[in-house]
């Protein structure tokens, strides 16, 4: 019997599929994950939440099933913010405020739970040398990957009330968890697949193999412009990124230009690989040119003078600079049987809009074009992306 992957070949050349004995207890570990968070999020106070999910099929031109296959992200953000001292914890992790001199600012925190994952043009094969409906062998194309994980960041607001180019905020995140089957990728995408009655993927045996992954990170975002009037606004956001990990390590950095109705003035949030856009009251004039400010006791509760709706169209375009990509380039110091070469620069260019339509609730949808991201990609990669918000005002500090 000739074994590959977790595929044998047996009598009569039939493929039979060995299923892992960890899969079973990979899927109960992350429902139970998942419940604590739920579970964290339901005990600790009001809270605001995204639901997001990616996918190459909700691209209203492009709906390739490939590459970019499919991403889902939960996401809770308390409603209130901490400031030095409020949290042994967050001091511990928040790289920016570790100076006994630095200066006061609103943090905000963010958790998680996330799924990506990642297939090559034809999913109906199940071994590397046979030829995909392109005409070259299943090597050549992006192998299949998954990552399921637990997310965070910390958040320092710096900005001043009367002024919105004067916002900036400066996170540190921080993303572990599980790839091949602790994944749970396989599962997801035969699921669907079955269930709508599409071409059931047969190559998820040659994934890239199961490790703890984890990747940190530091990123800068800046309000550079805003023209806000009682109704219409525009403003533009830029941002960059430097990440470190087995799963991917790089420098990410971008600009976002909005146009809308009530703009919000919060950070926009354009992917599942980005971090949250939950924003406190920033401080005011007096605070912000005050030297000797220290974080009041107990503050009035000031009035939301944010309209209870919105609606704001936008573009953003984004570079990355790959140094690494596990999805490519495999688990470090392990060898997989599916490697690629990897583009070293990736272009992103972003579109769609966001509403908020009721006190609490928002969408948004954002629809992305990528270049390639491996040598001798087939073509450029298009996917969509829909986000369901709950939000819930932050408490006044």
């Amino acid at each position: 019997m000739n074994c590959h992957g977790d595929r044998c070949a047996g009598i009569g050349g039939r493929n039979i599929r060995l299923t892992p004995l960890s899969t079973k207890g990979n899927r109960l570990s992350w429902l139970s994950l998942l419940c604590l968070l739920v579970l964290v999020a339901g005990c600790s106070g009001k809270h605001s939440y995204r639901f997001l999910t990616e996918n190459d099929s909700y691209h209203p031109v492009e709906r390739p099933d490939a590459n970019y296959t499919s991403g889902l992200s939960l996401i809770a953000t308390p409603s209130r913010a901490y400031w030095k001292g409020d949290n042994e914890l967050v001091d511990k992790l928040n790289i920016f405020q570790w100076s006994d001199n630095a200066y006061p600012v609103p943090m905000t925190l963010e958790y998680g739970l996330g799924q990506v994952f990642y297939t090559p043009d034809d999913v109906s094969l199940s071994s590397l040398d046979e030829i995909d409906r392109n005409g070259r062998p299943l090597r050549l194309d992006r192998p299949y990957a998954g990552f399921l994980f637990l997310q965070g960041a910390v958040h320092n607001h710096y900005g001043q009330e009367y002024d919105w180019t004067t916002d900036m905020r400066r996170s540190v995140t921080a993303k572990v968890g599980l790839t091949g089957n602790g994944s749970l990728a396989e599962e997801l995408h035969t699921g669907v697949h079955e269930a709508r009655n599409l071409t059931i993927p047969e190559g998820w045996g040659l994934q890239i193999g199961q490790v703890v992954g984890a990747t940190l990170g530091v990123e800068q975002r800046n309000r550079v412009l805003a023209l806000i009037g009682e109704r219409w606004g525009v403003d533009v956001m830029t941002n960059i990124k430097a990440s470190l990990g087995n799963i991917y390590s790089g420098i990410d950095a971008g600009v976002t230009l909005r146009v809308g109705l009530n703009l919000p003035r919060g950070y926009h949030q354009s992917s599942i690989i980005e971090p949250f856009e939950a924003m406190p009251p920033p401080l005011s004039a007096e605070e912000a040119m005050d030297p000797d400010f220290v974080v009041p006791a107990e503050r009035a509760e000031e009035p939301d003078d944010d309209p209870r709706w919105h609606l704001y169209g936008f573009v953003g375009h984004q570079n990355r600079w790959v140094f690494r990509d596990f999805s490519l380039d495999g688990r470090l110091f392990s060898s997989d049987t599916h490697t690629v070469p990897k583009e070293p620069i990736v272009n992103e260019f972003q579109y769609g809009f966001q509403v908020r339509f009721k006190e609490h609730w928002g969408l948004q949808a954002l629809f992305a074009h990528r270049s390639n991201q491996l040598k001798g990609q087939r073509q450029e990669h298009s996917f969509g992306q829909y986000m369901l918000m709950y939000e819930h005002p932050f408490d006044a500090y």
